[in-house]
């Protein structure tokens, strides 16, 4: 019984001395991640760190010129290391030092990587406070073919939660002494919303039109000062008027969503929004999401000017192939005649049916300039001609040179079109010469 007395009490000795051995055991430095504004402590102070505590999931810890101990979150601090380690550490934290961020968006995610597709680990509130540890190199944010202005940065809440949050919907600010933070940042007051007045305020074109516009190649069948989208606020409107989908809708509420998007509601409409671009979804009858791109355009920009110009330059164009003729003749090919009106008739042209006229088409039909010719063959041809023959749904493509006593023709169905120009000849293209008669 006295042996197990004297055990008992050497393990009560040693636990102690362990006890008291583990309540001075110092860990090393760490960098304060976040503001301690009661003990007058900021980001970037280094503190001794004594104990870490896996149950309360805190360590112990003191200030610089105090030995007195306090406890603070694991997440609130730098792991701990040498006083030499911890002032490298300090060095990547130092372009955001004291740097605070406020959300402007609800719902703005925090994700695992600095890819706009990787995994959420966190969904921000509006007015919501963070704080900046670092900048990081990330996948470009794209809108449309456009890389979304702002960075990657590494952020923490107040909770503890670290991960990468793109800086586009977030207003940075220093935080001062004492925690106050700067006028306005996370007020919590209705901010103004420049990207919902910008959408509302413009008048939004296909994207198509800027290469059509900086090309200088206007499709009058595809450019129109009708085709476009807008939200008129004032009498809570959306319009979408394009050829393969119009509609005009009277809407709740627009409501703005986490990834920048905005809702309409009792409407078939979402909209991104994106500085002068804009990606449209809109469901069809069927219930199926299409999208469409928009963009804006200058105010020194007149559409129907535009579209005007390039209507008078083609009748220009076909008056003069017209005014080589009007009538023309082949030994092969038949008779063609080009009236100033636009019709055209061709007699005789048997040898091109069925290979390249149906043999359902009649013995005319209307012929305009349709497409343009990439700069590479404008020294061989003039441009393309299209004929639509009565009966007959498809239009036959001929690329054609003025010649000083007719017109040559090049047949275009195995040639390469990229939108509305011909890029490339045909492998073999059948070429026919009409004399004018």
């Amino acid at each position: 019984m006295i042996c197990l007395t004297k055990k008992y009490g050497l393990i009560a000795i040693c636990a102690i001395s362990f006890a008291l051995a583990s309540c001075s055991r110092f860990m090393g430095y760490g960098m304060l991640l976040w503001d301690i504004p009661e003990r007058d402590l900021r980001d970037g102070d280094i503190l001794p760190v004594y104990i870490r505590s896996n149950i309360s999931h805190t360590y112990a810890v003191s200030a610089p010129d105090s030995k007195d101990r306090f406890d603070i979150p694991l997440w609130q601090i730098t792991t701990p290391a040498s006083r030499r380690e911890t002032k490298k550490t300090k060095l990547r934290y130092a372009e955001f030092l004291h740097r605070y961020a406020s959300v402007k968006l609800d719902g703005l995610p925090i994700r695992a990587e600095p890819v706009n597709t990787a995994r959420q680990v966190y969904r921000l509130r509006k007015g919501e406070i963070i704080k900046i540890l670092y900048k990081g190199e990330g996948q470009a944010v794209m809108t449309g073919s456009d890389a979304l202005e702002g960075n990657w940065l590494r952020v923490l809440t107040s909770s503890g939660t670290q991960g990468w949050c793109f800086s586009y919907n977030l207003e940075l600010f220093e935080m001062q002494k004492g925690g106050e933070a700067a006028p306005g940042a996370g007020s919590g007051e209705e901010e103004k919303d420049d990207a919902f007045e910008k959408l509302a305020g413009t008048i939004w074109y296909p994207d198509y039109y800027r290469s059509m516009i900086r090309e200088k190649r206007i499709d009058p069948s595809r450019m129109n000062a009708a085709y476009c989208f807008t939200v008129d606020a004032e009498n809570q409107k959306v319009s979408l008027n394009l050829p393969e989908r119009y509609g005009s809708w009277e809407y709740g509420a627009a409501t703005k969503t986490a990834d920048g998007e905005y809702t309409f509601t009792d409407t078939p409409v979402k909209v991104s929004v994106r500085d002068n671009y804009i990606a449209v979804t809109c469901a069809d009858d069927a219930g199926r999401p299409r999208d469409y791109n928009f963009i804006a355009l200058g105010d020194d920009i007149d559409i129907t000017a535009l579209v005007a110009e390039e209507k008078e330059r083609r009748g220009a164009e076909y008056a003069r192939i017209a005014a080589a003729g009007p009538n023309f003749k082949s030994a092969a090919y038949g008779q063609l005649s080009l009236k100033r009106d636009g019709s055209f008739t061709w007699r005789g042209n048997r040898r091109l049916v069925p290979s390249l006229i149906a043999e359902s088409a009649k013995g005319g039909g209307t012929v305009g300039i349709d497409y343009f010719i990439d700069a590479s063959l404008s020294p061989q041809y003039d441009g393309v001609l299209s004929f639509s023959f009565e009966g007959m749904k498809a239009k036959v493509n001929f690329l054609y040179k003025i010649e000083s006593n007719g017109i040559r023709l090049e047949d275009a169905a195995e040639a390469r079109f990229e939108g509305n120009t011909l890029v490339r000849r045909g492998a073999s293209p059948l070429v026919i010469f009409f004399e004018k008669n």
